[in-house]
């Protein structure tokens, strides 16, 4: 069995290990070990490590969510019996914490967590959401490290600069240059509902669409999947605790 998941056995709690120490084990280790020494646990050993994962996982403040992102990294690997959605969706249930932001966190830890858990100072100057932001699926390699080499050289890395070193480095992956400007937007396109629509999937009887909440939100793919994914097992937990699907006129 692996240090870390006898350490989380064995401490399932914190009173011994707390989510600090233990964080920056994990962040120590490589996905390829963690990924072994989550095979090798026996389905109870499996459930109780999900038990304490859950119990452990907290939010507030950039350090905490980094903490919680490497202990997501762990419960990430516990995918013998169930599919991923399914396990997230038992996170869920468990710390009231939506599946969306629990896979930012994972994917927040995994680009920057093994950088910054060693670097409190520089984490310290880092907002959780800006982080998560550099984070998505889609954003250019080249954007997270200049918002890292930012943050080191003593600046705050807001929610702004990040949208912007977004926007920035998407910009000259796509051949544009110049500089970084807000197109103008009349009234009538910010209101309008179809400008909000990312997505949409049309059969004979319905009609699925996605929307932003707002126009300021950046949304990437993996949003709009985990958003698509967490509605389904959302609609399938009504349908069930009804025994019946619900019919629609």
């Amino acid at each position: 069995m692996s240090e870390l998941y006898q350490t989380l056995l064995q401490d399932p709690d914190a009173t011994s290990v707390d989510n600090g120490e233990l964080a920056l084990r994990i962040a120590d280790a490589n996905e390829f070990d963690i990924n072994r020494e989550a095979s090798s646990l026996d389905d109870d050993q499996r459930g109780r490590a999900m038990a304490a994962i859950a119990d452990r996982t907290r939010g507030g403040g950039t350090l905490h969510t980094l903490q919680t992102g490497a202990l997501l990294t762990m419960f990430d690997h516990l995918t013998t019996d169930k599919t991923r959605a399914e396990l997230y969706a038992d996170m869920e249930d468990e710390t009231g914490i939506s599946r969306t932001q629990l896979f930012r966190t994972l994917a927040m830890f995994r680009v920057y967590g093994r950088n910054l858990l060693h670097d409190r100072e520089t984490a310290s100057r880092c907002t959780c959401e800006g982080l998560k932001l550099l984070a998505g699926k889609d954003v250019a390699e080249a954007a997270r490290t200049e918002a890292l080499e930012f943050a080191r050289a003593g600046n705050f890395l807001t929610i702004k600069v990040a949208k912007n070193l977004i926007r920035k480095h998407a910009r000259r992956h796509s051949g544009q240059g110049g500089e970084i400007t807000e197109k103008p937007t009349s009234a009538g396109a910010a209101t309008s509902a179809a400008a909000s629509v990312l997505w949409q999937h049309r059969e004979s009887q319905l009609q699925v669409v996605v929307r932003r909440q707002s126009q300021s939100v950046v949304v990437d793919n993996e949003t709009i999947v985990l958003a698509l994914e967490a509605a389904l097992a959302a609609y399938k937990r009504v349908a069930v605790e009804q025994q019946t699907a619900p019919q629609v006129a």
